[in-house]
């Protein structure tokens, strides 16, 4: 989530340590919504056939001039659909989110009890048991609902244990929002605020001593630290740290003293003593006296007196009382974390080397060390000495510390660095997920859990930076093809061995693997490239493979009729288009041929049975995925303001009844039905979560509600 000015040219080292201290790069800006919009209210109405659209929708301009390519595919089939116009009779309830969001976030990850953990991913702040892993969230509310939540991506996330505990979630947009909520009841908000416009994200967060005071800051280029007042729900002091003002000036790390209304600030090139209660800013410190620019990446108070903060040359300093007293190198890397904890009386102390240091906050020496198998850029520790990390590999994990093994418990395994990129639905209730990060995971919906874990790239070590794009399941032979960044398809033995391949990676484009599918018999494989290119393998000839063709552009959605003859399919010039397929040929087929071929999966979004979820837009975007239910008349749909829609199926006409829900902090991409319909599973742009979502049928009955309530 890395905003602001971009760093001095040909300065890599500089670079190398950003990245390191804070895990993202300077110039990546990937998810980030922080320009201004220029949405108008528009009416809009054109017709298909015998269709008609038409609502007042949110859009970006004018588009009513806006040509709609994929018309000419969109024929009324020649059989009956029977549209329900009221509401669906169901409803969508997040059940589960696996993930968890650390390689743009630190300190976002805490215990509420010994059996409890808070984090957040996506929009969604996470409360979880450790003893069954089910989950209380924040957010994930219905439209509609009058409940305050998060609309994009959490970015920072406090706690603060007293009588009346709290927890605060900061998010990134044009006025970045913060949350002050209850973790007893996430419905109860106890505060709202707003960062100034311009900030782009709540980068870091934090509670005072009294639970009366919240300090913050973003990524603004006046390098502005903002102290918010619970008391009167207002901001109580706005202040620019800048200094030297730069472009690699940064605010990295937060702390407040425990004892009196003194705060700590570090960031690149500075570190920052101010009385917020006074509003006054009492102590500023450049370099320390050293030549080499340093980033402070971390601060923490162990009393009134000493504030410890660590650098990305791997040194810790001690300050008493606002004035360096002693410096001592603990690491050869940068200080990601560091905790105190009084009841041990120990201080935790992570780096970029995958290391956890543990000290003497007395004689500041070393009292135990250990090394994990990624950087620890959370780390909080429980009353009964439990010690949890969140990892930047997406995991986290609990070291039973004091127990004579010290042994470790994986809690969450989640994709971490780039895109979720596809899931699929395996039987026995179970989903597959593949990503940009090398890694696929296998989660049970059951125990909630990630019950196995493979890589895209076998070989350890590869240079090559090979990306998984797209999955599909052959249930007859229970293979796992997996489509490729590099244009190739590998084919893996089962779930149960996802690094087992049944025969070398089969090289099928010179560009990306852009989406893959088996028939509904298992005996052929269609995929389609970057390049433009659809490829038919037999499956049952070692995979051969039998056609590929060119296409006018990228196909990157595509379902298979129900005999395995026929696909339909979007390409990027959002064309809606067919194609026959036969054993040693493909072919356009033309529209109108095929107004009797059913559809039993149906998740390219111009189909015209599905045509009514786009409300009058002409914007082709406007709908991100569709897909519909197997077997109950339900449709679900994502929009481009992140939400879910849940309607009923068909869905033609111009104002059909749905729902929406909120949840992820992306354009959903996929949305997948299990086999009997009673759950709905999504992913979604930049993200990096899988959510999900349990279908409920509604009380309908006046007595039946009387007696639920």
């Amino acid at each position: 989530m890395g905003c602001g000015a971009a760093g001095n040219k040909g300065d890599h080292k500089f670079d190398e340590f950003f990245e390191e201290a804070y895990g993202f790069k300077k110039k990546d800006q990937k998810g980030l919504d922080i320009e201004d919009s220029n949405e108008v209210q528009t009416t809009i109405q054109f017709g298909s056939g015998d269709s008609v659209f038409q609502e007042e929708i949110m859009m970006h301009g004018d588009e009513s001039g806006v040509i709609k390519p994929w018309l000419e595919g969109m024929i009324s089939p020649d059989y009956a659909l029977e549209e329900d116009l009221t509401p669906p009779k169901y409803s969508l309830n997040i059940e589960h989110v696996f993930g968890f969001r650390t390689d743009e976030s630190r300190k976002n990850l805490f215990f509420l009890s010994k059996d409890q953990i808070l984090y957040s991913c996506s929009s969604l702040g996470i409360i979880q048991n450790l003893d069954d892993n089910t989950q209380t969230l924040f957010g994930g509310f219905p439209l509609g609902e009058n409940k305050e939540c998060h609309d994009k991506d959490i970015t920072a996330i406090a706690y603060l244990k007293k009588d009346v505990s709290m927890v605060a979630t900061g998010q990134t947009g044009i006025n970045p929002k913060i949350l002050v909520w209850s973790p007893v009841d996430p419905e109860v908000i106890y505060a709202k605020f707003e960062q100034p416009k311009g900030s782009k994200l709540v980068s870091n967060i934090s509670f005072d001593k009294s639970g009366r005071f919240l300090g913050s800051f973003g990524k603004d280029e006046n390098n502005s630290f903002y102290i918010f007042d619970l008391r009167t729900k207002s901001l109580y002091w706005e202040k620019s740290t800048n200094i030297n003002k730069g472009e690699d000036e940064y605010l990295l790390d937060i702390c407040f003293n425990p004892e009196i209304y003194e705060l700590c600030l570090v960031g690149v090139e500075k570190i920052i003593f101010a009385n917020y209660k006074e509003k006054q800013m009492f102590k500023r410190a450049n370099k320390i006296n050293e030549n080499i620019k340093k980033i402070y990446s971390s601060c923490c108070y162990i009393n009134q007196f000493i504030c410890l903060i660590g650098n990305n040359q791997g040194k810790l300093y001690v300050f008493e009382n606002g004035i360096k007293n002693l410096s001592k190198k603990i690491s050869k890397g940068t200080i990601q974390n560091i905790t105190y904890k009084r009841q041990f009386e120990k201080v935790y102390i992570s780096d970029s080397l995958n290391n956890v240091m543990i000290y003497d906050p007395k004689t500041y020496n070393l009292l135990d060390d250990f090394e994990m198998n990624s950087i620890v850029k959370s780390l909080d520790v429980s009353q009964d000495n439990k010690i949890i990390m969140g990892l930047k590999n997406g995991e986290i994990k609990i070291k039973f510390y004091g127990t004579k093994t010290k042994h470790e418990q994986s809690i969450i395994k989640a994709h971490s660095e780039g895109e979720i990129n596809d899931i699929i639905y395996i039987p026995e209730k179970k989903i597959l997920s593949v990503g940009d990060d090398n890694k696929i995971l296998l989660f049970n919906l059951l125990s909630k859990k990630c019950e196995s874990s493979g890589r895209v790239s076998i070989l350890f070590g590869n240079v090559e930076d090979i990306k998984g794009k797209c999955l599909s399941y052959n249930e007859s032979k229970e293979n796992i093809a997996i489509g490729l960044s590099n244009g190739c398809i590998s084919i893996r033995k089962d779930e149960k061995h996802l690094n087992i391949k049944i025969l070398n990676d089969i090289k099928i484009s010179e560009g990306e693997i852009v989406a893959i599918k088996y028939t509904d018999y298992g005996d052929y494989l269609l995929c389609t490239s970057s390049v433009n290119e659809i490829c038919l393998l037999d499956v049952n000839d070692n995979y051969k493979i039998n056609k590929k063709i060119e296409t006018d552009s990228v196909i990157y959605k595509f379902d298979w009729d129900r005999e395995g003859k026929y696909i339909q399919a979007i390409n990027t010039n959002n064309k809606y288009v067919f194609y026959r397929i036969e054993k040693d040929s493909i072919n356009k087929e033309q529209a109108e041929n095929l107004q009797s071929v059913e559809w039993p999966k149906i998740t390219c979004k111009f189909n015209y049975s599905v045509q009514g979820v786009f409300q009058g837009s002409t914007n082709p975007e406007y709908i991100s995925s569709v897909s519909k239910a197997n077997t109950k008349k339900l449709l679900c749909a994502g929009d481009e303001h992140y939400l879910l829609h849940l309607c009923n199926y068909p869905c033609v006409s111009d104002n059909p009844k749905k729902k929406k829900y909120r949840g992820h902090s992306g354009k959903i991409k996929v949305i997948l039905w299990n086999f009997d319909d009673s759950k709905v599973i999504t992913i979604a742009e930049n993200d990096k979560s899988i959510i999900y979502w349990r279908l409920e049928e509604d009380i309908t009955d006046q007595h039946d509600q009387e007696i639920k309530l």
